[in-house]
């Protein structure tokens, strides 16, 4: 295959010959010259036409380089402005909270930076999960966990003394609904439908996100309780699956 500096070198040569031949022939043929010698007209020429090959092979580089750079460019602007490449982006960090994920620790800040922990101890269980449906449930059983003397049916559970199931109602935490991500804020919010507190349903739970690793950081801010304005920050911890 002939290369582009080779086929425009071969143009330049052929262009020459047929258009300068007459330059050529008063230069180099017209005039007599001793034998095996050869006019300067003639090397003359033949230094321009060497330059000049350079010059246009230089612009011809320049201008091939100008043109992939601003295709380049055209097509990143397109990409990033397309609403299709925008939702697949904001797609992709919805896929990685998809997924099951252990809880690791329940952490209540003070408006003075202290961390203390109220209501769900220094080592709760729990699990959180974010569907490919776009449904979540959260469960949290606080430390020490709750028990219950009586069966463990639900007979057994009605059964229970007032005292005792206010023990398991503080010890236990749940709700569900569905959940939509916010790429732009860092946030998840959960759209509550049932929880173990009547007065959550049906509101919205806003939490700033950050992934580390396996492990996400939800944390809600603006939580008013105990007299005070808290912020609480829970560690989840991703559960690998074990489906192919």
């Amino acid at each position: 295959m002939v290369s582009s500096k080779e086929w425009l070198c071969d143009s330049l040569e052929a262009g020459a010959r047929k258009g300068k031949n007459n330059s050529r022939r008063l230069r180099c043929g017209m005039t007599k010259q001793k034998p095996g010698k050869r006019n300067s007209n003639c090397k003359s020429w033949g230094f321009r036409n060497t330059r000049l090959r350079r010059k246009l092979m230089r612009s011809f580089l320049a201008l091939i380089g100008c043109c992939f750079a601003v295709a380049a460019s055209v097509t990143g602007y397109a990409q990033s402005t397309h609403p299709a490449i925008k939702e697949q982006r904001a797609n992709s960090v919805t896929h990685k909270l998809v997924g099951t994920w252990r809880l690791v620790s329940v952490e209540t800040v003070r408006s003075n930076g202290e961390v203390i922990y109220p209501f769900y101890g220094r080592h709760p269980e729990g699990v959180l999960i974010y569907d490919r449906s776009g449904w979540m449930s959260v469960q949290i059983v606080s430390d020490p966990k709750p028990t219950l003397a009586s069966s463990g049916s639900r007979e057994g559970l009605l059964a229970a003394t007032p005292p005792e199931k206010a023990n398991l109602v503080d010890g236990y935490y749940a709700y569900c609904g569905t959940w939509t991500v916010d790429k732009s804020n860092s946030t998840v919010t959960h759209h509550i439908t049932q929880s173990l507190y009547p007065a959550e349903r049906g509101t919205e739970g806003v939490r700033n996100f950050s992934l580390d690793g396996s492990r996400l950081i939800l944390v809600a801010k603006g939580i008013h309780e105990m007299g005070e304005v808290h912020e609480r920050s829970l560690v989840w911890e991703r559960v690998p699956s074990e489906l192919p």
